[in-house]
C-alpha cells in the first residue's frame, strides 16, 4: 500500500488519496474453506480537479480499473467494490463544497490468513499498477 500512496502523493498525479485501510477476517462457516480467510481494505480516491470531476469521470476510473486488475488475478480471489461517495472538501484555499470521491473496499481470499494477506499484496499491487495506466487516469483529463 505504500507504494501506492507514495506514487500518487507526487506532484502532477491526477488523483490524490483521502483514507484508506487495511484488515483481516474470518468469514462464516458457511462460506467454502478455501476462501474463509479474508484480508482487505479500502482506499478512497479523488481527482486533483475534484471540483470539476464529474461522477462520470469516477465511473470511466472505475472500469478502467477492473479491466487492469483482472488480467492480474490468475488464481487468487478477489473482490472489489467501487462506491461514489460525496465529501465536504475544505481545504484552504482551494474551492470548497461536496463533491464527489470513490471509495474502492477490496478483498482477498484464501484458506489461511498468511495465504489471504499474501493475497491481498498481489491486489494491492494490481490496484497500484492499474492506477498508473494512462489510460485508466484518462477519465479525469476533462476535469484539468
Amino acid at each position: 500500500m505504500r507504494h501506492l500512496l507514495v506514487r500518487i502523493a507526487n506532484i502532477g498525479s491526477a488523483i490524490f488519496t483521502l483514507g484508506c485501510d487495511l484488515g483481516t477476517h474470518q468469514e462464516p462457516t458457511h462460506v467454502p474453506l478455501r476462501r474463509r480467510e479474508v484480508a482487505g481494505g479500502y482506499i478512497q480516491f479523488a481527482s486533483v480537479h475534484y471540483d470539476r470531476a464529474e461522477t462520470e469521470s469516477y465511473a470511466a476510473f472505475a472500469n478502467a480499473m477492473v479491466a487492469n486488475v483482472k488480467i492480474r488475478a490468475e488464481k487468487d480471489h478477489w473482490e472489489i467494490n467501487f462506491v461514489g461517495q460525496m465529501v465536504n472538501f475544505q481545504f484552504e484555499g482551494e474551492p470548497k463544497g461536496i463533491y464527489p470521491s470513490l471509495m474502492i473496499w477490496f478483498f482477498a481470499a484464501a484458506r489461511d490468513p498468511f495465504a489471504a494477506l499474501q493475497s491481498r499484496e498481489r491486489l494491492i499491487e494490481a490496484i497500484d499498477a492499474a492506477t498508473a495506466v494512462p489510460a485508466t487516469l484518462k477519465s479525469f483529463e476533462s476535469a484539468g
